[in-house]
């Protein structure tokens, strides 16, 4: 299985990690993947990023969205570092 988690409730299950151990591997596994994610998304020129902090609402948020440009590009994302 390739999924996150799936081998570290294995190994739990199997008895070869503790419940601590693995839950904080899976932890540790997920930010890694997230961290690789943003690092393709930052490199990807088709990527139009928003920083949320200049709305004063999702409404306008999504509305900058719908009103997007989609012909000059058709990818857009919101940074993840922004939505706290």
């Amino acid at each position: 299985m390739q999924s996150y988690g799936y081998k570290e409730i294995i190994d739990y299950l199997d008895q070869r990690l503790d419940f601590v151990q693995a839950v904080s591997q899976i932890k540790q596994r997920t930010r890694n993947y997230a961290k690789r994610q943003l690092t393709w998304f930052r490199k990807d020129s088709r990527v139009n990023w928003l920083d949320v902090s200049e709305f004063d609402s999702v409404d306008q948020v999504i509305e900058k969205i719908l009103t997007s440009n989609y012909e000059e590009s058709c990818d857009l994302a919101v940074g993840e570092d922004r939505l706290s």
